[in-house]
């Protein structure tokens, strides 16, 4: 149980020698917890997944993006870019980043509109 604002919850994969293979922590606020009736889902696709050097997302429901945010397995912000340029197709180098798995998040102009996934860097 929550009681107290700004609370996190956190989930961790862990392999058969106790080896952390996953983890992600997300902020919760209790007191808003629910479900938003206005929260609508992008329909996007993200490519290749695993991804060695370019990750690419499409946006096929002609929506304006306006963040694309990309989180480690930590849940540390490891990529952010604001723009209002953004185009149906996102190109991103993913080539700094370490092998593993991390969530891209898109946000659209709108503030209600968002896209999550799962993706694997090698």
């Amino acid at each position: 149980m929550l009681d107290s604002i700004n609370s996190y919850a956190c989930l961790t994969v862990f392999d058969s020698a106790w080896t952390c293979y996953d983890s992600t922590c997300f902020l919760i606020d209790p007191t808003s917890a629910g479900i938003d009736d206005e929260l609508q889902i992008f329909d996007a696709t993200i490519y290749p997944n695993p991804v060695s050097n370019e990750l690419f997302v499409a946006i096929n429901s002609g929506q304006e993006i306006s963040l694309v945010e990309i989180y480690d397995p930590s849940g540390r912000l490891v990529y952010r870019e604001s723009s209002t340029d953004f185009d149906s197709l996102i190109q991103i180098d993913v080539n700094d980043l370490n092998s593993g798995v991390y969530i891209i998040n898109i946000q659209g102009a709108n503030d209600n509109i968002r896209f999550t996934e799962r993706f694997l860097k090698r």
